[in-house]
């Protein structure tokens, strides 16, 4: 069974690469906020069997990725923002997210690949987002690159996108 920590309001700096299921529940998004290092991420990786992870009310932001679901992970977002990730906001990469009540905000980049996308579904991942405000990203609200399985969204807004650096193009 997935084991759950419960976190108090406040910072905590932290960059987790999760192999195991786990739910992480904050007491709301505007009073816990996790911090990823410089070049770390909140990341699910399907490494020694089925790995789901479960975010619910917290903040998260950079100067590193946000969160990223690996090699078949399952990562669930509820009331979650991500504000100021560097290079990728919330990732599939070639595993499933399931996002819902939650804000993609301010993503910058470059970092590695990526290049200040909010969400990004790649390497076989897939994304279902639900209720997912994309905003003020800096090259693109969502990018589907390459081989993906799929991506579904209902109320979804994507809104105030400014594409620069490579590869983008101004109107």
């Amino acid at each position: 069974a997935a084991k759950t920590i419960a976190l108090a309001a406040g910072h905590y700096v932290t960059e987790l690469n999760l192999t195991r299921s786990l739910t992480i529940v904050g007491r709301c998004a505007a009073k816990v906020t996790l911090k990823t290092t410089v070049w770390g991420s909140i990341a699910a990786d399907w490494q020694d069997g089925p790995v789901e992870v479960e975010l619910r009310g917290v903040t998260i932001t950079g100067p590193g990725s946000g969160v990223l679901a690996k090699n078949g992970a399952i990562v669930r977002l509820r009331r979650v923002h991500v504000v100021q990730a560097v290079g990728l906001g919330l990732g599939a990469l070639g595993g499933k997210l399931d996002v819902e009540d939650s804000v993609i905000q301010g993503t910058t980049g470059p970092s590695g690949d990526w290049h200040g996308e909010g969400i990004g579904v790649t390497l076989g991942g897939s994304a279902l987002l639900h209720r997912v405000r994309v905003t003020a990203n800096a090259f693109a609200g969502i990018w589907v690159q390459g081989s993906f399985q799929g991506l579904i969204g209902d109320e979804l807004l994507v809104d105030s996108t400014v594409a620069s650096g490579p590869g983008a193009e101004s109107n």
